[in-house]
């Protein structure tokens, strides 16, 4: 009896000190990540009533886990405020890429994990090719400038085809500025907009019919 009793407990199976090392390391890392989950929860929902983003949140928490809030309301605004002035001073021989928007910056900062030289310089590069795609838009249909079509850009947050109609209202502007600009003279006679435009199209007609006589 003692033999096999003996014999028994020597043929029991035993657990392997590695396999319960690593289900405990597992069970850790499990904990870990719900602890996590809980504390980005509770930072997440301090921070979104001032308009932060659960990404920044998510930056903020690597930057001061210790007071999220208080970084994105300091230290993130003004890395914000500091890579718009750093993208505003940044030019090429044809002028400057244009001030960028706040949400813009946001954007590229997020992309960058805070990141404030990678983010201009994403900034940039996104301006450039955006400024790229509204001059092949227009194709020569009508005269643009660098500085309005940056501009443009700017207004309507790099949508190139909202700027590519904002370019053409900058156009119509400056011509009616310009037909208008002896508006003076249009009201000492007793004119309407619409007579002195007429007039001005038919001095205009008059011109044009004696410059191809003359050539």
């Amino acid at each position: 009896m003692e033999g096999e009793r003996g014999r028994g407990r020597t043929g029991a199976a035993k657990l392997d000190p590695s396999v319960i090392n690593d289900e405990m390391e597992e069970q850790k890392k499990r904990d870990k990540i719900k602890e996590d989950g809980q504390f980005f929860m509770h930072w997440l929902k301090e921070c979104t009533p001032f308009g932060f983003s659960p990404e920044e949140v998510q930056i903020a928490l690597k930057r001061s886990p210790k007071d999220p809030l208080h970084y994105l309301q300091n230290k993130w605004l003004e890395i914000i405020k500091n890579a718009i002035v750093g993208v505003k001073f940044e030019k090429c021989n044809k002028g400057s890429y244009g001030i960028p928007s706040r949400n813009e910056i946001r954007l590229v900062l997020i992309e960058c994990q805070g990141d404030i030289t990678a983010a201009k310089k994403l900034c940039v590069k996104n301006r450039k090719k955006k400024i790229n795609e509204l001059f092949k838009k227009i194709d020569g249909r009508f005269q643009v400038s660098w500085d309005d079509a940056v501009q443009a850009l700017s207004e309507t947050e790099l949508d190139v085809d909202q700027a590519y109609y904002t370019v053409q209202r900058y156009g119509l502007q400056e011509l009616y500025e310009y037909l208008m600009s002896d508006f003076s003279k249009m009201v000492s006679e007793g004119q309407t907009e619409m007579e002195y435009l007429k007039g001005l199209i038919i001095e205009r007609m008059k011109k044009k019919d004696s410059e191809d006589v003359y050539n």
